[in-house]
């Protein structure tokens, strides 16, 4: 019975993939909310039924946009210093995953051509 060469080749993407789902999948979980930022604006309620109520409704929203976009671009800053260390070390992550994949593979290639293998 002859030995017969396998060539393996483990898809990077697939593997690392899995361990970015899975280091964000138990964070995704839980509500977030910034800290940072004040109380998120009340979504006022809108009266139409009439010229002066319309009008103050008017400035209701524009108030409300005003303080919803204030604190949006709070929220967004915050979470982007938050998450800032975590894609840092998922990226660290990710390179030395990638280096330990390449050298293996080329390893095997190396050791599947010297022992006379074929693709």
């Amino acid at each position: 019975m002859s030995k017969k060469l396998f060539w393996v080749r483990i898809p990077q993407v697939m593997v690392l993939s899995c361990i970015v789902f899975s280091a964000f999948g138990a964070s995704a979980q839980a509500a977030w909310a910034p800290t940072q930022c004040g109380k998120e604006p009340e979504k006022p309620t809108l009266d139409v039924a009439s010229v002066e109520r319309y009008n103050a409704s008017t400035e209701k929203f524009t108030a409300y946009e005003k303080a919803a976009r204030s604190y949006y671009a709070c929220a967004l800053k915050e979470a982007r210093q938050e998450t800032a260390p975590i894609m840092n070390g998922m990226k660290t992550i990710h390179n030395r995953m990638t280096e330990n994949l390449n050298g293996l593979n080329a390893k095997l290639q190396a050791a599947h051509k010297k022992l006379g293998g074929k693709k």
